[in-house]
């Protein structure tokens, strides 16, 4: 409990960018509990009007006080912590008419699509800002 009132760097339970942070999925952490412990320290800071828990993805934090997609504003490429898979959105979002074939025809795109639930549907402009926020849903909220 000590090392993580201190921020002890060997302890790591985020990640992501600065305001866009994400749990981080951690079978060790989940084990010994370290989740508890830190939504416990949140809630104490809340309950004595402490600082708040900076640095979340908004989308994160409405979700856990909503618990309802619908009610969550968008949500940012910026809050994908995967470089990798950020890449594969901006080739999703951004491609020439002539290139969107070649998205189709991709295997890691297609993988990432139908992962995210994007499933038997060709890639066309019409959908393609669904295709990316089924995406961004998954990658972010994992529900």
């Amino acid at each position: 409990m000590t090392m993580l009132a201190t921020g002890d760097r060997r302890i790591t339970l985020f990640e992501g960018e600065r305001n866009h942070l994400l749990p981080l999925h951690s079978t060790d952490a989940l084990e010994s509990n370290l989740y508890f412990y830190v939504g416990r320290m949140i809630a104490h800071t809340f309950l004595h009007k402490g600082y708040p828990f900076v640095g979340m993805a908004q989308a994160v934090v409405q979700y856990i006080f909503s618990q309802s997609i619908e009610s969550i504003p968008l949500i940012s490429i910026k809050d994908v912590p995967d470089l990798t898979i950020r890449q594969d959105i901006e080739k999703i979002m951004n491609p020439k008419s002539d290139k969107l074939l070649d998205v189709n025809a991709c295997d890691k795109i297609i993988t990432l699509l139908s992962t995210s639930g994007f499933v038997n549907k060709v890639l066309t402009t019409e959908n393609q800002e669904k295709a990316v926020q089924d995406i961004l849903v998954y990658h972010v909220l994992r529900i």
